[in-house]
């Protein structure tokens, strides 16, 4: 999906989710683009809390969201992942969106310590991880692009990161960075 079409969707369903009640956080790989590391990404990772799973999935759809899987919230440590997929009608593509969820207490805390963005081409601003905690985020996954995303954020941010609070929610929920 071209990076202008990607920052719509993200501007509209963000705001849309907002209006729900829901403090959306963006994560993955626009998360990563914004910490310094450009590089393209197909999706849309937005960070909830969500007690309430079915009345979010029926505002979901209220909203013109299509679950991608039949199989809507699956276990991945310390998250639960529910992908769907938001038809953009005058592009005619489709958007996919992944949502992140968990009461867990390290889950609660990285949203609520997000930070204000800004995307170039967006008249708003946005909520996007820090960087320790989309590391966290990053390392919890193990997936192969994850780890290159850790390295280079780790290299452009030496200076800058709090390895302390990583090394203690590391240890806590039982990663390695």
């Amino acid at each position: 999906m071209p990076p202008k079409l990607l920052l719509q969707a993200l501007s509209g369903i963000y705001e849309q989710i907002e209006q729900l009640g829901v403090s959306p956080v963006i994560a993955g790989g626009l998360a990563v683009s914004y910490w310094g590391n450009p590089r393209s990404t197909q999706d849309i990772d937005l960070a909830v809390v969500v007690s309430d799973l079915r009345r979010f999935e029926s505002e979901l759809h209220r909203l013109g969201l299509r679950p991608a899987k039949s199989n809507r919230w699956v276990d991945l440590g310390f998250v639960r992942v529910s992908q769907w997929t938001l038809n953009i009608e005058e592009q005619y593509i489709d958007c996919k969106i992944d949502f992140l969820n968990s009461d867990s207490r390290f889950h609660r805390q990285a949203i609520s310590h997000a930070v204000e963005c800004r995307f170039v081409g967006l008249d708003r601003e946005l909520k996007v991880l820090t960087c320790e905690d989309l590391l966290l985020y990053k390392a919890a996954s193990g997936r192969i692009i994850d780890l290159a995303d850790i390295r280079m954020l780790r290299e452009l941010h030496e200076e800058d990161l709090d390895f302390d609070y990583m090394r203690r929610w590391a240890q806590e929920l039982g990663i390695s960075l």
